[in-house]
């Protein structure tokens, strides 16, 4: 950076000139190099270097817009010199383009002042250039190191001579001077309308070359162009009109872009459903220290999803979402070559922001139904282009990932009885059910399957019926056994639990899970099956049959009922009826057992007639 002040040499040349101007015929000629110690506005970056080549000049927006392309400055007039500041040249930053009257154009000016009173500033010439960015801008600042010389050739006269800059037109139009803010200003010069220039100055002054200094001019609004126009000025500081001036007036420009620093956030539920429906919420943050004056969020949801839902002020093509965020009225346009850049363009050239510095946007929550692939990549990304420059371009996308949930149930079914015994006992049925699947479920059910029970099973009851992964729940169910149940060698009950996994359309099942219960029959002490022999059996009374037991019931009543009722055609040629001695199931004869008990009769008789005798 070039110092703010003369050096020494310089200082002493001056005071040199003045002294020997005093005493008439030298001519004194100087510049002082504007001053250069001022900052550059915070959260500002410079464009790059400029190139010249003829009157066409270029370079490079900074940071990532470099990619855009070339920012171009034509010259409009050849008598009008194009360079690019070095070390002691009139910019205050090595690499400004640097303008200034060729020394041609400068002694066709001599005659300017001739005539002219003191104080009072004349034009002798204007000369326009044109700057064309790459792409519509947003606030620009341009740095203009103004300098001007002084001459004193003549003993006791003294004149001045610099440049006005004026910022004539904006995007071809003339320029609303309310679209101009002069930011710094470090000798005093004024904005007046489109023009910055030397203030008035209402008394002569020391020969002292006129500096405007390293002055920042802002545009505000969108920008495509500016057309400058460069006004060569000059003016009798005191001594009377003369022909001398300077050849050290000009201006050096460099253009500066305001900086954001946006960033894509992008969030999902690390499970998603399968062939249901997930949300995605994606989001813009401003890190930056100035505004946001628009932007385009552009998602990429995973392959396979469909029936996007995307909320208003965004649009949906194949899986891609794209939401944009201007100014009212404004359109913005993403860049093919910088992804991070948008081109934002309004109706009146103004751009109000729309995200502060610091601030969160609005979440935009996209919903889409998922593939029914459980092993699908479920990946989605988030891009977001600005319409200002972003200085860390890393954070402008992101990316997220979720797998596909997998639920699963188990179900173990029990019985509280481990045998039942007859007609009308209940068997109480349970269910223990678990999620070991990773996702919630919902409404838990039992399902039976086979079931070989001839009466009706009673409404399962579950303790719950939402289950998160790894929790539990039992279930149960109250059945009677019914005769015919009674008359088979087990009951069989096979089931299987399902549920609805969270936001899917299809329930899943567990495997099937059974129950036997065997069926016994009872047997009471006692009871007589065969024939009466002295309470000892002798067998059922059926040719061959000898496995009775003594008294053990080998029938029921009914089989009784049912051997009452047989045919007299049965096959051993015996009548059977009710009414004829045959006890049923043993065939035992009813003519010897009435026999036998009429001789106990007349035996009793017998004993009790001879008791009498002797009495007698």
């Amino acid at each position: 950076m070039t110092d703010t002040n003369p050096p020494a040499r310089t200082r002493a040349r001056l005071r040199r000139a003045a002294t020997i101007a005093a005493g008439g015929g030298i001519v004194v000629s100087t510049l002082v190099i504007a001053p250069a110690a001022i900052a550059d506005p915070v959260d500002h970056l410079r464009a790059d270097t400029w190139t010249v080549d003829g009157q066409r000049s270029t370079t490079t927006l900074p940071g990532d817009l470099a990619g855009l392309g070339d920012v171009v400055a034509v010259n409009q007039d050849p008598a009008q010199a194009v360079s690019v500041a070095g070390a002691g040249s009139l910019a205050a930053t090595v690499g400004s383009l640097q303008l200034r009257p060729t020394a041609a154009a400068v002694g066709a000016a001599a005659n300017c002042l001739s005539g002219a009173p003191d104080l009072a500033p004349v034009t002798c010439a204007t000369y326009g250039s044109d700057i064309t960015f790459p792409a519509p801008v947003v606030d620009p600042v341009l740095r203009l190191s103004a300098s001007g010389g002084a001459n004193s050739s003549t003993a006791g006269r003294c004149t001045f001579d610099w440049y006005d800059v004026a910022v004539s037109a904006i995007d071809g139009a003339p320029t609303d001077a309310a679209r101009l803010s002069l930011l710094t200003s470090p000798n005093g010069w004024t904005l007046e309308g489109d023009t910055i220039t030397r203030p008035a100055q209402s008394a002569a002054s020391a020969c002292d070359p006129p500096i405007g200094g390293a002055m920042y001019l802002q545009v505000h609004g969108v920008v495509r162009s500016l057309h400058l126009d460069n006004a060569f000025r000059a003016m009798v500081n005191y001594g009377g009109p003369t022909n001398a001036l300077s050849t050290f007036q000009g201006v050096a420009v460099q253009v500066l872009l305001p900086t954001t620093d946006l960033v894509a956030e992008a969030s999902a539920p690390a499970l998603l459903p399968a062939a249901g429906t997930a949300e995605w919420t994606f989001s813009v943050r401003n890190d930056g220290a100035n505004a946001s004056h628009g932007y385009v969020l552009t998602a990429e949801l995973p392959a396979g999803v469909t029936d996007i839902v995307a909320p208003e002020g965004c649009t949906v093509a194949g899986t891609t979402v794209t939401c944009t965020v201007a100014p009212a009225g404004s359109t913005l346009a993403p860049s093919g070559t910088v992804p991070t850049f948008a081109a934002l363009t309004t109706p009146n050239g103004t751009a109000d922001a729309v995200l502060a510095a610091g601030a969160s946007a609005q979440p935009i929550v996209v919903r889409a139904t998922t593939p029914s692939d459980r092993d699908a990549a479920l990946t989605a990304t988030a891009l977001v282009s600005g319409a200002d420059l972003d200085t860390a371009p890393a954070s402008n996308s992101t990316t997220v990932t979720s797998a596909a949930q997998r639920p699963s149930l188990a179900m173990t079914k029990h019985a509280d009885r481990a045998s039942v015994t007859g007609a009308g006992q209940t068997l109480v049925y349970s269910f223990d059910v678990e999620n070991t699947g990773d996702a919630a479920l919902s409404g838990v059910t039992i399902d039976e399957g086979r079931f070989s029970g001839t009466g009706p099973l009673g409404p399962v009851q579950c303790a719950a019926t939402e289950l998160r992964p790894a929790e539990s729940t039992s279930c149960s169910v109250r059945y009677t056994v019914t005769t015919e149940d009674a008359a088979t060698p087990t009951i069989t009950n096979e089931a299987t639990a399902s549920a609805l996994p969270a936001g899917e359309p299809q329930r899943v099942s567990s495997a099937a899970s059974s129950v036997s219960v065997p069926v016994t029959v009872a047997t009471v002490p006692g009871d007589v099956t065969g024939e009466a022999d002295g309470g000892q059996s002798s067998g059922s009374g059926r040719p061959g049959d000898s496995s009775a037991t003594p008294g053990v019931v080998v029938g029921s009543a009914d089989a009784a009922q049912s051997g009452a009722d047989r045919s007299p055609d049965a096959a051993d040629g015996r009548d059977t009826g009710s009414d004829v001695g045959a006890l049923a199931y043993t065939g035992a004869e009813l003519l010897p057992l009435a026999v036998g008990s009429v001789l106990v009769l007349v035996a009793g008789l017998g004993i009790w007639t001879a008791a009498r005798r002797r009495r007698a």
